[in-house]
């Protein structure tokens, strides 16, 4: 037999490294075709229709669309009123304005009513209807979009050459100049900014008043969404019926700017999908991107990477979606998604399972879905109907809620934190004046951080220096905690109240509950139980009680539903005996402010 050559030899090895590498490739490919065989949960629910458990005539039609709050659905009407009925079709309140009001009506996460007079006049008033505050901008110039609600209910307003932040007591924090001339609509992104959108131009607005520099994003989005610790959605139509999903991390153009690096340039895109019907409807929830198209078609998104979690399939879908939103409902381990729409209502798990699914017999016009399970319209011809979705899962649900994370205010120490203190040599009460007069000039801006935790290291006697046994004055505790909710961050109620769990220096308490009562409105259970506890542990003759009434005027001023109640409940004890003529005297004289 013949030999093989060096030639036929290095021609054998090289096929055997070949067929090995063929081998390798073939192996790859099937892994990755394993890797994309990954099937995507597709869930449907058949749709049933609804007829109505309820309709109503009102005395107008609404001038914007409706809104709810809790159990409550209120009314701006032609009529130059505000109407209050109950989810199930209860007239409860009405209140005439006086004036003509402008087609701008919010309803904040404390439900507290946004709504503002042709003259520019912001009035605010609380879910009962009891007038709360005012705000006055510029006399005949009303806002360019909607108000637009912060992480701890501060309220921001976009003005052509200015924007404005308010907190849910009313106080100014800032104004700084921007051009919002333009503005087609207001979102966040991950980190709490506020970015003001206009064609293909962005302008991102920290929640302390920094104004960064005009970016262009090369698209022109019609909503954006904040995805948090992720950055921002943003919504491209790119024909008549589909849309692009573009996620971007703005974190770098605040990088740059503050380093002084200009001209800005674009903001990294995270990922994006092109392939998604016209957008409808979008929730974040959980580190998940809920999006709802006009086809009736939800998808499901891993908020980090894009990837499809689940696609959820109404049928019955014919002319297209409008009028949709998202509702987070529950808590705990009931958390559900509600999807309304002028079209159908659903309610879907957090993984995109069909609960329930309804239809209309009739198109809504800018239905809005309540506490208990009902979806309720806008009055139409000045009729207005209520639809029971929920009637097969129960009578109560479980309350709709609106968990957000803060601004981190008090997540670090103030920079005079460790910083030995010397009473009597070095006073706090100067500081304290400083501050007020930025209260008064409404100029908190990027110092409100800094001066909140230092009060709050103040209040609760936190010195940072294990060298030193000096503590802060009961009177200089007190006011610091009377200042801090003058501040009107709700992030400051858990520091108040934890401190008030511990306390025992009347002088402290007081200086506390008077601090809580300068707050914004609370809709849940800390603030009352926490007074409950004050009121059952003090003496009839404490002076505590007079900075109690004052909380409770507050809370049954500002506050939502049964919280008011129980508030106003509570202050009538104090008009009764055992307390003193002068505790009787201050609990009636509130009581009389919140009828007037």
């Amino acid at each position: 037999m013949t030999k093989p050559t060096c030639f036929s030899r290095s021609l054998i090895q090289g096929l055997k490294k070949a067929f090995f590498l063929l081998l390798i490739l073939i192996a790859d490919l099937s892994v990755n075709a394993q890797e994309k065989s990954v099937e995507i949960p597709v869930n449907t629910g058949s749709v049933r229709p609804l007829e109505p458990n309820w309709t109503k005539a009102l005395g107008g039609d609404a001038l914007a669309p409706i809104k709810s709050f809790q159990d409550r659905v209120y009314v701006l009407g032609t009529d130059r009123s505000i109407t209050c009925l109950n989810e199930k079709g209860t007239f409860l309140w009405r209140k005439p304005l006086g004036f003509r009001p402008a087609p701008v009506f919010a309803v904040s996460s404390g439900g507290l009513l946004y709504l503002f007079s042709k003259n520019g006049e912001m009035l605010v008033f609380s879910s009962n209807g009891i007038p709360v505050w005012n705000y006055q901008g510029k006399k005949g110039v009303l806002p360019v979009t909607a108000p637009f609600e912060g992480r701890d209910g501060r309220i921001f307003l976009v003005y052509e050459d200015e924007i404005v932040c308010l907190a849910s007591n009313g106080l100014q924090k800032w104004r700084s100049q921007v051009n919002g001339r333009n503005t087609d609509f207001i979102c966040e992104d991950g980190n709490g900014n506020v970015i003001l959108c206009s064609g293909n131009k962005i302008i991102p607005v920290s929640p302390w008043g920094n104004v960064f520099s005009e970016t262009n994003i090369s698209v022109n989005p019609v909503e954006g969404l904040g995805l948090e610790g992720t950055g921002c959605a943003f919504f491209v139509p790119v024909s008549d019926s589909s849309c692009k999903i573009i996620v971007m991390d703005l974190n770098p153009i605040h990088l740059k700017k503050k380093s002084g690096a200009l001209p800005q340039e674009p903001p990294d895109i995270l990922w994006e999908n092109d392939r998604m019907s016209s957008h409808a409807a979008s929730v974040y929830y959980n580190g998940t991107l809920y999006y709802a198209g006009t086809d009736g078609k939800i998808t499901l998104f891993n908020a980090t990477d894009g990837k499809i979690l689940a696609t959820t399939i109404l049928d019955g879908i014919q002319d297209g979606i409008s009028g949709a939103s998202f509702k987070i409902s529950g808590k705990n381990n009931s958390e559900r998604i509600i999807f309304s729409s002028e079209q159908l209502c659903a309610a879907l798990s957090l993984s995109g399972e069909v609960l329930w699914a309804f239809n209309f017999t009739k198109k809504l016009l800018n239905p809005v879905f309540t506490e208990n399970g009902f979806v309720v319209s806008s009055p139409m011809k000045t009729v207005t109907r209520g639809f029971l979705a929920e009637f097969s899962l129960g009578t109560q649900q479980p309350k709709i809620t609106r968990e957000t994370s803060g601004y981190g205010i008090f997540e670090g120490k103030s920079s005079e934190y460790g910083i030995t203190y010397r009473p009597g040599v070095q006073s706090v009460f100067p500081y304290y004046e400083s501050i007020r007069k930025k209260l008064q000039s409404g100029t908190l801006n990027g110092e409100e951080v800094e001066i909140s935790r230092r009060l709050a290291e103040i209040i609760k006697n936190d010195t940072g220096n294990p060298f030193s046994d000096v503590l802060y004055t009961e009177a200089e505790r007190s006011q610091a905690a009377v200042i801090l909710g003058k501040m009107g961050s709700e992030e400051a109620r858990d520091i108040l109240l934890e401190t008030l769990k511990t306390e025992k220096n009347t002088s402290v308490i007081s200086g506390i509950l008077y601090g809580i009562a300068a707050l914004g409105p609370d809709g849940g259970r800390k603030t009352i139980e926490s007074v409950s506890f004050i009121i059952r542990s003090s003496k009839n003759y404490s002076p505590i009680h007079r900075a109690v009434c004052s909380v409770l005027f507050a809370m049954a001023k500002n506050s939502p539903g049964e919280t008011s109640s129980e508030a106003m409940k509570m202050l009538l004890e104090y008009t009764k005996d055992p307390y003193d003529n002068s505790i009787k005297k201050y609990a009636k004289q509130m009581l009389e402010n919140l009828l007037e």
